[in-house]
């Protein structure tokens, strides 16, 4: 859907995994947004030296039909992450679904019912507003940006939307109370300046929404033409930040060096090979202007590790030489990477696995 491009954007660097492949986030990613001394629309003027401090949670997509124990971890995250937030963001797409049978969360309640249950402390935004005019005007195939990999169950799915206004209206009728749904595009960038302004409640929000045009049909909740400054001090509460200014996430460096590999290997490897895979951390040493990563990427099947390889060690070889560039990238230093490839049979499936491999229940 782009929920892992938006947080990316968000933050100015590549905090979440971001692939064109579906669910691709496994574990509750936090990231934190300090900017010091904003104008804000709210009725207190905090004065110089002030800052606002948003920490959003890119959980993992919903999974419709659970095959394993990793699956059960992702919507226990999806659970635990609502209930922690103050505002629920949902990202869906122009061209998405809607499920008629509400998916429940790992013992919790249903995904919708709890969206539901916040009321007006939602908005949902609509993606990929960009690829309209590729599927209207230019006559491409609409199944190639619908996500794929998504059940078409009879009776599971209502039909997909294929146009803005339609989604909006679909998404309107589904969440009432939701205070907006706001089309935007995870990739261009369109719209993500007004939301940004709206979650960190700045001044002029009415008059952005103007330079919009005209609203389309369910934008507001009923009764409503535009979205005000008051409606939108309350979404995040006041405080004292809970996180250091300079602080953008609270994963480890060993965390964020595993999920950038394990991205690289959803980027490169095809079908569901990278579904199959985990990346461990072994070593994480720091050197004068260089860090040494020793990673394991684990599979569940012999013939899984000869494809992570390749021929002649080609695959393996080019996994690593760009995983050591975004490593360098987001480190900003050299890296030395030594990759291994493991076989670690049926991994997804053993809630005790999971756990050696850092998937907590309780996070």
């Amino acid at each position: 859907m782009g929920k892992s491009t938006l947080l990316n954007l968000l933050l100015g660097q590549d905090l979440s995994v971001s692939t064109s492949k579906p669910q691709t986030t496994r574990h509750s990613i936090l990231g934190i947004l300090t900017d010091p001394g904003i104008p804000s629309s709210g009725p207190i003027d905090y004065g110089e030296g002030s800052l606002t401090q948003l920490a959003f949670t890119d959980t993992p997509g919903v999974v419709r039909r659970r095959s394993y124990a990793l699956h059960d971890n992702m919507m226990s995250a999806v659970g635990k992450g609502m209930e922690k937030g103050d505002l629920i963001v949902l990202m869906t797409d122009v061209f998405g679904t809607v499920p008629v049978e509400d998916v429940r969360e790992t013992g919790g309640k249903g995904v919708m019912e709890r969206i539901r249950e916040a009321g007006e402390k939602v908005v949902v935004l609509v993606n990929k507003v960009d690829l309209v005019d590729k599927v209207t005007n230019k006559g491409e195939d609409i199944t190639y940006f619908r996500g794929g990999g998504e059940e078409e169950e009879e009776g599971f799915l209502e039909s997909r939307t294929s146009s803005v206004p339609s989604a909006v209206l679909k998404w309107r009728s589904i969440l009432p109370s939701a205070l907006l749904i706001l089309p935007i595009s995870a990739s261009t960038g369109s719209n993500v300046d007004l939301l940004r302004k709206i979650l960190f409640a700045r001044s002029g929000i009415q008059q952005s929404l103007r330079d919009l045009g005209r609203p389309i049909p369910g934008m507001f909740r009923s009764g409503c033409k535009t979205l005000t400054d008051q409606e939108v001090w309350p979404l995040i509460p006041e405080g004292d930040p809970l996180f250091p200014a300079d602080a953008v996430t609270d994963r480890s460096e060993r965390f964020c060096a595993s999920e950038i590999i394990r991205g690289v290997l959803f980027g490169t490897l095809r079908k569901e090979v990278p579904y199959a895979t985990e990346v461990v951390v072994k070593g994480f040493t720091e050197g004068e202007g260089r860090r040494r990563v020793t990673a394991e990427v684990v599979v569940e099947r012999m013939s899984q590790k000869g494809l992570v390889i390749g021929k002649g060690g080609t695959m393996i070889k080019d996994i690593g030489i760009k995983s050591r560039g975004k490593l360098e990238e987001f480190f900003g230093c050299e890296i030395y990477l030594d990759l291994q490839v493991k076989v670690d049979k049926d991994w997804r499936k053993s809630e005790s696995r999971l756990k050696e491999y850092g998937y907590d229940w309780d996070r």
